[in-house]
């Protein structure tokens, strides 16, 4: 059969619908995402699901970082802030729109990148704890840098968020607004993972020294790696602002380094979805059981136990669990009717 031949030939209909249950899933979940708001019109849930999202949102570039390229940053608070005071300064100074302020983060974010990419020399637990070292000295510099940051007081009065002309009025308009903005950067690392980059990625993910033998140039991809998992958590970051009004240093401190980096793990290092699972939990834990407020942590690090104990994988290993199981029933039924 000659190519003109083969590149006419059609395709299969199986090939063409293979796809079709996984699109209908994805269309209803989405959809069902959005309804979300309209039902919770006007609740405190409502509110408590903006706060998920927007940390999801940072963990989600965490996740990028740890699970696709094997960069375990744990000063990831620190692009936190930078995109949360980056965009508030064109916000209040220059009266720029949410969008604007969206891109102004992604700048400075990347930024702190470059400063950050020497560290990327060092490897395993040396760049973990540099990581962390240079979270603490953002840290100190957003609780220092008066004329900037405000210092300790922090920046008050952030304008609402404002998207082509529209001001965003609160409640079920800013989890529309960050819902929509959570879904655009998850798709965006669904495609990456799909492309070149993405594979490259993986395979030095796999072995470093297997993807240098084949040619890929590990120390850029771990950098491009770092820069594209500080694009959400600056986006979260003015989003943050933009919904509660208010930015202060100590929302970025240490403490929501090690929150992000453990909302990466309950989720499942190896799953996108599992970092807004991981958020769902954290974020459930310290707000809802005011009862034993006293006792967050310790109820928070006896979660973590558990589930790691339990679901090694995190939360997003519980489906594939599930399916696992049946599957060893099933086989196991058809072998007992058989006999």
């Amino acid at each position: 059969m000659s190519a003109g031949e083969l590149e006419a030939a059609p395709v299969p209909a199986s090939a063409r619908l293979r796809h079709v249950p996984r699109l209908v899933l994805v269309v209803a979940v989405v959809a069902g995402l959005y309804a979300v708001g309209p039902a919770y019109r006007g609740t405190f849930f409502l509110t408590f699901l903006v706060d998920v999202v927007i940390l999801g949102l940072a963990a989600l570039g965490l996740q990028h970082m740890v699970g696709s390229a094997g960069v375990l940053n744990l000063g990831q608070a620190a692009f936190f802030g930078l995109g949360a005071y980056g965009g508030v300064w064109t916000l209040q100074h220059w009266h720029w729109g949410t969008l604007p302020a969206l891109g102004a983060a992604i700048v400075v974010a990347l930024g702190g990148a470059v400063l950050m990419a020497p560290l990327l020399r060092l490897r395993g637990v040396y760049f973990a704890m540099a990581s962390f070292a240079f979270g603490a000295m953002m840290f100190e510099v957003f609780g220092q840098a008066v004329s900037l940051t405000g210092g300790e007081n922090g920046l008050f009065l952030i304008p609402p968020p404002r998207v082509f002309g529209h001001t965003v009025m609160g409640g079920e308009e800013d989890y529309f607004l960050v819902l929509t903005v959570a879904l655009v950067c998850y798709g965006a690392y669904a495609a990456l993972a799909r492309s070149g980059y993405g594979l490259s990625l993986h395979a030095v993910r796999q072995s470093e020294n297997g993807a240098r033998a084949a040619g890929v140039n590990v120390a850029r991809m771990h950098f491009v790696a770092v820069c594209l998992g500080v694009v959400p958590a600056a986006l979260a970051g003015v989003l943050y602002a933009q919904v509660h009004g208010i930015v202060q240093a100590t929302i970025f401190d240490y403490n929501q380094s090690v929150s992000l980096i453990t909302m990466v793990i309950v989720g499942g290092v190896a799953s996108r979805w599992g970092a807004f699972a991981g958020a769902l939990l954290a974020q459930y834990v310290s707000v809802y059981p005011q009862v034993i407020a006293e006792y967050r942590f310790l109820l928070y690090g006896g979660v973590i136990a558990v589930l790691m104990i339990v679901l090694p994988g995190g939360l997003a290993s519980v489906a594939p669990a599930l399916r696992r199981r049946l599957r060893v029933l099933r086989v196991r039924r058809g072998r007992g009717a058989a006999l």
